[in-house]
């Protein structure tokens, strides 16, 4: 790469330390005092190299790191790091902290011992941590009730619940927090008589969501009776909760999945809330707290309303398409889940309100719905904008019936709603499309006329390909693009002809149009032998859609022009060629890629290195490698997109170390990629 450095995240003393760190380690059991008296090191980077290095060691390094652990309390960084170190040991670390946990009489040493367990998640603790949970000292009780949450099992169970049976504050809120992601039925229970303490109430409620247990569903459901804006929020984001864990359950991959079990509570939350409709008041209500309520909180309880369902939920979610933009997404997010059960009212509100109303409520109007009539009214509609969304939904909608209508509005006075006409048009096909088209090509109108081409040539119109065929010789140049564009989708051999003939054509502009056009169809050698004269005509453009169709056709003989190309004068012809590259499979073709990667261009060597991760090859990996220590963050993210589809073990200590890299974006997908 042109502009790299070893480590972005370290300085140069850094790197020394870990270093330093790497050689200790290969000592063994040698190193292990030296690591620790590391472990107080100023730099979080170093010791974090510090904890692994002593984690690797494993049984070598525990008496050492447990002895740490328990006589030298003074440095708090220090402890962090021991606990760290003993936490992902490889070691039995266990043994000895299951006998601390049970014996000490400090504290801090058993909120210590009862963290390590947790996150080893040792199921050999579970005896000694449930004893712990009713210690006397809060921060050790509590210390144990995040660990049995970490480890579960139904053993942890019962302490949990003498936890909450204390009534002491500072254990019951964790322990409820804690049981309410056990998946045990005896949760439930116990939740639900918290539900009626006011000071519990809402974290009862938020833990009966998280229990996946379809006994939750009716006390969640009653508590949408009760008073309390922030009450009602929390019941809704329950009643969601507990939906979308049965959603996840239904999936076959998912942890302890029971598919047939989670479909039908999936099912069931939505219907338990139809009784509901009986009450409008209860609609207004929910709608009346999406103020103050979060993006997360709105959209639940926009969900609760459409499960609940009947029209006054219907005419609430629709007058909250004119919200705040959060509150609006969530209503129109909830009316498009409705799907026919809100489709009355929309129509209805498509003939009679405004301009502002019918372009929130065009975008819900899906496949299948039964509102042609209404969505063509608005067609008229005197704003650009509605009128182009109208087009969109009757393309959606999939009824041919509209098909006049939307001829009628490629000659608008807007290109925007010609397009989006035209789309639609594109979408619904059938005999009567051709049939206008084939008349609206002679229309007096060029930009009715190019539209009606498109339509011919997207639907392969053989009646159309003599019209297709004269357009290619039209004064307009925009004519004789939309025909060339429209011929490939012919198997006629006129067409192909056609198409080797105009890339001869005097307009630059038509003979870029029929190079793109070329990649559309089937390779020959005449194909071939007319992008060969592509990629060297006088115009950029002309070159550029001529070297992006030797790439789609995956022409493996034109890798040394392609590779010459890589130095083109035009910045777009030479991110053609190196797409184009990415796409075959030789050795000229890969060489040119790598050293593409190290050119002075920053945007050619990212495309280049975007090229070596779609090849996939292994020489490739050493390039990809190098470009995730590129100063440009961009390259990084691009380099760092590519790693996981290559095995080995550089790839992992590369994303690794991505992970602290310090452009938020590249950090954000290297985590995601680890978790993966």
């Amino acid at each position: 790469m042109s502009a790299t450095r070893p480590d972005t995240s370290l300085s140069t003393a850094e790197r020394d330390r870990v270093a330093e760190v790497q050689r200790l380690e290969g000592t063994g059991a040698e190193g292990v005092p030296e690591l620790l008296r590391t472990l107080d090191d100023p730099s979080w980077s170093v010791r974090r190299n510090v904890v692994a290095a002593l984690a690797r060691l494993g049984d070598v390094a525990i008496p050492t790191l447990f002895k740490e652990l328990c006589e030298n309390r003074a440095s708090e960084a220090k402890i962090a790091a021991c606990v760290d170190a003993l936490a992902a040991s490889t070691g039995d670390a266990d043994t000895p902290l299951i006998d601390l946990l049970a014996r000490t009489e400090q504290p801090a040493l058993a909120c210590d011992a009862a963290q390590v367990l947790g996150r080893r998640r040792s199921e050999r603790a579970l005896a000694s941590l449930a004893a712990r949970v009713l210690d006397s000292d809060d921060n050790v009780a509590i210390a144990a009730i995040e660990a049995l949450g970490r480890i579960g099992g139904p053993v942890s169970v019962e302490p949990l619940i003498a936890a909450m049976n204390t009534g002491n504050f500072f254990r019951v809120f964790p322990a409820m927090d804690v049981l309410g992601r056990t998946g045990d039925p005896r949760a439930v229970g116990a939740l639900v008589a918290l539900l009626d303490e006011p000071l519990y109430r809402q974290e009862a409620a938020r833990a009966l969501g998280r229990t996946g247990d379809p006994a939750a569903l009716p006390p969640l459901v009653n508590l949408l009776s009760r008073s309390g804006d922030t009450l009602l929020r929390v019941a809704a984001s329950a009643l969601v909760e507990l939906h979308d864990r049965a959603l996840a359950a239904e999936e076959p991959g998912a942890q302890g999945s029971d598919p047939e079990w989670g479909r039908a509570l999936a099912e069931v939350v939505p219907s338990s809330l139809t009784p509901l409709r009986s009450r409008p008041s209860i609609a207004r209500r929910l709608a009346q707290c999406l103020t103050g309520a979060d993006a997360a909180g709105q959209a639940a309880l926009c969900r609760v309303l459409a499960w609940i369902g009947g029209e006054p939920a219907i005419a609430v979610l629709v007058e909250l398409l004119d919200a705040e933009p959060l509150a609006a997404q969530a209503a129109a997010q909830a009316l498009r889940d409705m799907g026919p059960e809100a489709e009355p009212l929309l129509g209805a509100e498509l003939r009679d309100s405004g301009s502002a109303r019918r372009a929130r409520i065009l975008p819900l109007i899906g496949p299948g719905a039964v509102l042609v009539a209404e969505v063509l009214s608005a067609l008229d509609d005197p704003e650009t904008r509605v009128r182009a969304l109208a087009c969109d939904a009757l393309g959606r909608v999939g009824d041919p019936s509209a098909v006049p209508a939307l001829f009628g509005r490629l000659d608008d006075e807007d290109p925007y709603v010609i397009h989006a006409a035209t789309g639609a048009i594109q979408a619904l096909g059938g005999p009567e499309a051709e049939a206008l088209a084939l008349t609206a090509a002679r229309s007096p109108s060029w930009m009715v006329r190019r539209a009606a081409l498109q339509v011919l040539g997207h639907l392969g119109s053989t009646a159309g390909l003599d019209i297709l065929l004269d357009a290619t010789s039209d004064p307009d140049d925009r004519i004789r693009e939309a025909a060339v564009q429209g011929l490939p989708q012919s198997h006629d051999p006129r067409a192909v002809a056609e198409l080797l003939t105009l890339t001869r054509h005097a307009a630059s502009r038509t003979r870029a149009a029929a190079m793109r056009a070329l990649g559309r169809i089937q390779r020959e050698p005449s194909t071939v032998e007319a992008l060969g004269r592509g990629v060297a005509d006088a115009d950029p453009w002309v070159r550029y859609y001529a070297c992006q169709s030797l790439g789609r056709l995956q022409e493996q003989g034109a890798a040394e022009i392609l590779a010459t190309l890589v130095h083109d004068e035009a910045g777009q012809v030479r991110l053609a060629a190196v797409e184009a590259l990415s796409k075959l499979d030789t050795p000229r073709a890969r060489d040119a890629l790598l050293a593409a990667s190290r050119a002075e261009d920053p945007e050619l060597q990212r495309a280049a290195v975007l090229g070596l991760g779609a090849t996939r090859r292994p020489e490739a990996l050493p390039t990809l490698l190098e470009a995730s220590r590129s100063e440009d963050p961009t390259t990084r993210l691009i380099a760092l997109s590519a790693l996981p589809e290559f095995q080995a073990p550089e790839v992992d200590q590369a994303i690794t170390r991505l992970t602290g890299d310090p452009d938020p974006d590249v950090r954000r997908l290297a985590e995601r990629t680890q978790r993966r």
